[in-house]
């Protein structure tokens, strides 16, 4: 192999792997804002029937 070549499949590996970074990233999020919901969801089911959750709104 000569050096064109492997600097070519160099830049080509790189950009796979830049890819595949792009991607992880995108999971993460995703796994973040699903635990997120479900800290959420789990905060509601643990307040018993007779409380309430009282915010005053903003005049």
């Amino acid at each position: 192999m000569d050096r064109t070549s492997i600097l070519g499949d160099t830049i080509d590996y790189t950009k796979e792997l830049l890819a595949r970074i792009k991607s992880l990233q995108e999971e993460v999020d995703l796994s973040e804002d699903s635990c997120n919901h479900l800290n959420l969801l789990n905060f509601f089911k643990q307040l018993e029937q007779n409380q309430a959750l009282v915010r005053n709104t903003p005049r």
